[in-house]
This record gives structure tokens, C-alpha cells and sequence, in this order.
């Protein structure tokens, strides 16, 4: 896929994968629309970003808030006029356990599995 006037939206692209495949797509002159919920990352992606020269947005996001997510989906149609391709990249890693029972544990896999917030299915994961 040739990337060229293309408009890319990418979660977690304040580090790591994400902002490594910013930086791939910026090369292949995509437009980006960017979101982490680290604004110290998305500062230090857009700054890696500027000498491409490519249109880029950046927006603090956490995607387990879905209104948040729905919102954000909004602004970058507004600004950028369309999206041709998502990479839901953000997730959650610890390097301790999750600790005691499971809200630690579904907020992981509901952040890294779905971006959704666990309180939309507590009931659902009550005797999990």
C-alpha cells in the first residue's frame, strides 16, 4: 500500500512500537493523527516527527475511556478529512504482578484486547 496522501491513526504512539511506526510512516509521507496518554511521549514523537514535514495531530488519550476514543475518532476526520488506516497500538505492561483480584488484571486486558473501560462490563466479569 503506498502510504503517499494517506492518513494514519495511531494509538500508544508516545513510545515504543508506536512511535517507531510514526516515525516509518512519517518516511513514507502518511499524515498522522497520534494518541497516547503520555503528552511528555507525544512531545518527544512529534519533535522525531518534524523533520519529515508531514501533517500530524496529536491528542492525550486514554483509549479504556470510549467516549474519550469516540471523540478523538471525530477530531481526526475534522482535521485530516478521513482515515485510511487505524493501528490500535496502546497497551498496558507491568513488571510487578497485577496484585489482587481481577480489576488490575481486565484493565490490562481491556486496555491492551479491546480499549474498552472495565466498569462497561463489571457485571459481566463479576465472578471472574
Amino acid at each position: 500500500m503506498k502510504l503517499t496522501n494517506k492518513v494514519a491513526a495511531i494509538t500508544g504512539a508516545g513510545s515504543g512500537i508506536g512511535q517507531a511506526l510514526a516515525v516509518q510512516l512519517a518516511q513514507a509521507d502518511c499524515e498522522l493523527a497520534l494518541a497516547d496518554i503520555s503528552e511528555d511521549g507525544l512531545k518527544q514523537t512529534r519533535e522525531l516527527l518534524e523533520p519529515y514535514g508531514v501533517v500530524i495531530s496529536v491528542r492525550k488519550l486514554d483509549v479504556a475511556d470510549r467516549d474519550a476514543v469516540y471523540q478523538w475518532a471525530d477530531e481526526v476526520v475534522t482535521t485530516h478529512g478521513r482515515v485510511n488506516v487505524v493501528f490500535n497500538n496502546a497497551g498496558l505492561h507491568r513488571v510487578a504482578p497485577a496484585g489482587p483480584g481481577p480489576d488490575r488484571l481486565l484493565r490490562i486486558l481491556h486496555v491492551c484486547a479491546s480499549g474498552r473501560h472495565k466498569d462497561q462490563y463489571s457485571e459481566s466479569y463479576k465472578n471472574v
